[in-house]
């Protein structure tokens, strides 16, 4: 009996410790940037805010963007260092497509499964989805920048500094020669289709090559206006290709079930 109460005990005062940590940490925003009360946010800009924290013990930083009363569900957020004591820390989000909203911004701190909300800043800010010119960013905003550049420099160095076994590499040879293929199959099968077939066949095949010539025409245009629109291109023109070799076996199935020959020249 004496155990219990000492271990409920014990638990209590974990609880009361742990309210407490909680109830000393304090973030207040000291600015933001872009600055002002409504903004429109450009394709590609991060909404940055410059925070001021205190805590007494070791916390991450979050913040979560809600539209009337509700998270934006397409809106990326800055991961978070640990942070004690006294300090500043930068935090930002960004649109992941046009249109979307934020009127208040919640900032939560806390060890990663507990994150209670500590401080909610009011800001009206619309994603665009139309480009801007470069500009100088404030001091504060780079110096961010920089350390998360740095940090991704580090753990990237480190991963290449691991050895890759052989069995890795071949790996990754033969998922790079596969992907080749399929890509250029995606084309390849489609346009032979069109130069053996005739009449009705002949255009239900020229249907993949269409989509392949808007996939790869629709890439030219948006990267000449934002060479970072389409980052993932190649994985965007395998998803494109598969479509293409789907369409083209079902047309393939669907003559051989009509009693057509495969080759009609």
């Amino acid at each position: 009996m004496r155990i219990r109460v000492a271990k409920l005990l014990v638990l209590l005062w974990s609880l009361c410790l742990f309210g407490v940590a909680q109830a000393n940490t304090t973030i207040r925003v000291l600015e933001t940037y872009p600055s002002g009360p409504s903004i429109s946010l450009p394709n590609n800009w991060n909404f940055h805010l410059r925070l001021a924290y205190a805590t007494d013990v070791p916390v991450g930083i979050w913040i979560q963007p809600f539209f009337q009363g509700k998270r934006v569900p397409d809106a990326g957020t800055s991961p978070s260092a640990q942070y004690a004591g006294e300090g500043e820390a930068v935090a930002w989000f960004f649109f992941m497509r046009p249109g979307e909203e934020v009127d208040e911004i919640r900032i939560t701190a806390g060890d990663g499964r507990k994150n209670p909300v500590v401080a909610t800043y009011r800001v009206h800010v619309v994603g665009t989805g139309s480009s801007a010119a470069a500009e100088t960013s404030p001091a504060w905003v780079s110096a961010a920048s920089a350390r998360v550049a740095a940090a991704e420099k580090q753990a990237m160095d480190a991963s290449m500094r691991e050895p890759v076994g052989i069995v890795t590499r071949l790996l990754i040879f033969a998922l790079g020669l596969t992907m080749l293929a399929l890509g250029l199959s995606g084309l390849a099968l489609p346009l032979w289709l069109c130069w053996r077939w005739r009449g009705g066949w002949r255009f239900a095949a020229a249907m993949p090559v269409a989509l392949m010539s808007f996939a790869v025409l629709r890439f030219e245009i948006e990267v000449t206006r934002d060479p970072t629109s389409h980052n993932l291109w190649p994985l965007e023109l395998l998803l494109f290709a598969l479509c293409s070799l789907a369409i083209s076996a079902a047309l393939l199935i669907a003559r051989k079930l009509t009693g057509k020959p495969i080759r009609s020249n």
